[in-house]
């Protein structure tokens, strides 16, 4: 077995965003007034107005289309808000400690690394390459390029079937999302039971991002394939 697949926020990234407050609100409607003019309220509900409107036809929706529609720009300008409403949104953003060192050290092992997270395309990739880990991935699925998301095994199959990934390793803090799924296809996994996990009971977990202890694992379930 060579191939892992990674969960991302809560995985590999802490991270904490706060997009209800007034004061968020309030800092979007003047950062992008240059775009279009909005109240922080009218912005906010035409944002919602939006996101519900794609909800019924996607399951997970695209929030750079989300841009465009509110501040009827193109593809670049929409990439600049996406990535100012993020920063805005976000209070705390880190990779877990030894998170860069672990994905060096199973590159250098020979693994091939996949990403698959529910998420933005729009913010995520450029959180990659700022924490400089994007390198390490053979591919990345993003859940808002699918419209669809975990827990669906369609998300999980598109990336094995794209990656001709035969047997692997997901390692994710979702019970419900990464890990039940995951053993549904019949792979092998590795709960990290972090700050943001739903607690379960009774089952294998790694508490919190240690990396000892997930490369342990992961020689482990090699070992038991041999």
């Amino acid at each position: 077995m060579k191939d892992i697949i990674f969960d991302l926020y809560g995985t590999l990234i802490d991270i904490y965003t706060n997009e209800s407050s007034k004061t968020f609100w309030k800092r979007c409607s003047r950062k992008f007034k240059k775009y279009k003019a909005y109240t922080p309220t009218k912005l906010k509900n035409k944002y919602l107005k939006i996101c519900n409107e794609q909800s019924l036809k996607y399951e997970e929706i695209d929030l750079l289309f989300v841009f465009k529609k509110i501040f009827e720009v193109e593809d670049d300008i929409a990439h600049k808000i996406a990535k100012d409403f993020r920063r805005i949104s976000i209070k705390k953003i880190k990779l877990y400690n030894g998170c860069y060192q672990l994905l060096k050290e199973l590159k250098d092992l020979g693994y091939n690394i996949y990403l698959l997270s529910n998420a933005q395309d729009c913010f995520t990739q450029y959180e990659l390459k700022k924490y400089k880990i994007n390198v390490f991935f053979n591919d990345i699925a993003i859940s808002s390029n699918y419209h669809i998301k975990k827990p669906n095994i369609k998300f999980f199959k598109a990336l094995l079937e794209k990656n001709n990934i035969k047997d692997a390793i997901m390692i994710g803090n979702d019970y419900v999302c990464d890990i039940i799924p995951a053993l549904s296809l019949g792979l092998d996994t590795i709960y990290l039971e972090t700050a943001t996990s739903k607690k379960v009971e009774n089952v294998a977990k790694i508490k919190g991002f240690n990396k000892k202890e997930i490369l342990i694992k992961i020689k482990n379930s090699q070992t038991s394939q041999l």
